[in-house]
């Protein structure tokens, strides 16, 4: 099991501006502090901004999801599976 962050206010990332994305990060850290780390990160809405990787960086998080159940393309953008979404055994097969 892992243990990660996904903000406070489950802003969309790729909506608000940087100040405030900044802030739901640098919360999830301090919330997390005495995890150990790194921590991931499940991006609210599974949308990512552009400035997000570099804060997560920062913040102390190795790595992040989003909400497509595509293969990854880098820590900051790993794929997420639902269960319950109907498209779920499609997933396995790839």
């Amino acid at each position: 099991m892992t243990i990660g962050g996904h903000g406070r206010r489950h802003l969309w990332f790729d909506h608000a501006p940087a100040e405030p994305v900044a802030a739901e990060i640098a919360d999830s850290a301090v919330w997390l502090a005495a995890e150990p780390a790194p921590w991931v990160f499940a991006y609210p809405y599974g949308a990512s901004g552009a400035d997000a990787p570099t804060l997560l960086a920062r913040a102390g998080f190795g790595a992040a999801f989003h909400a497509r159940p595509t293969a990854s393309t880098g820590p900051w953008d790993l794929g997420r599976v639902d269960a319950e979404d109907p498209a779920f055994l499609d997933t396995l097969d790839r």
